[in-house]
């Protein structure tokens, strides 16, 4: 993926009154050390420039890239958006499509102390920052069960799993997640509770009623 392919999901999100940003890594191979040196650096500056935490919103691995970032800065996320994340390569349990997994491991020969780092923390549970993780059935790409957070629904955690229908490219202009995301994002962390369709006010968030899927 690229940083031009969440072009779309990041106006709509400046359009709802959020102030968005790529990671400025241009083409996105994996966890590469100097891909995540990069994003770390962003990272840091974006936090530090406004003054307050910030939120990760990550398709497929870069929702792992920002789920060890959660780890890492603690001070400095307040949230964790993934979809169709394989938590499952991070836990070392595969989960993806075999023919992408196999891709993604002839271009990152060398990511296995990177892997290993995240895995260690998971063990330890979920990082501080709230964790809403997307996951579909027809995903095509990553297992669904190896797309849930397994923190999701546990007593304790800010954490949650979030069921919609749709491939795995398409979480990214997915309006059932574009809805879910405006939420998660209006919602204080102090105030968080897991997300509900029966309770999301679409037009108290800012999204016009035309991207508000029917139920």
């Amino acid at each position: 993926m690229h940083d031009l392919t969440t072009w779309t999901m990041r106006r709509h999100l400046d359009d709802l009154g959020h102030n968005s940003f790529d990671p400025d890594i241009g083409f996105n191979l994996g966890v590469r050390g100097h891909i995540i040196d990069r994003m770390e650096e962003r990272l840091v500056r974006m936090a530090d420039q406004h003054g307050k935490k910030v939120s990760i919103a990550g398709h497929s691995l870069g929702g792992i890239q920002g789920l060890l970032l959660s780890y890492r800065h603690p001070d400095k996320v307040e949230r964790l958006v993934t979809m169709g994340s394989p938590f499952g390569v991070a836990q070392l349990r595969g989960g993806a499509n075999r023919l992408i997994y196999g891709a993604y491991e002839f271009l990152n020969p060398n990511d296995d102390d990177l892997v290993e780092e995240l895995a260690d923390y998971m063990k330890d549970g979920p990082p501080e920052a709230a964790v809403t993780s997307f996951f579909s059935y027809t995903d095509g790409v990553v297992a669904p069960k190896a797309a849930v957070n397994p923190w999701g629904g546990k007593k304790g955690h800010k954490a949650e799993n979030v069921e919609v229908e749709g491939s795995h490219c398409g979480m990214i202009v997915n309006l059932d997640v574009w809805t879910a995301v405006a939420d998660r994002l209006a919602t204080p962390h102090a105030n968080w509770k897991p997300f509900s369709w029966d309770e999301e006010q679409g037009a108290e968030i800012g999204v016009t009623p035309e991207l508000v899927p029917a139920k």
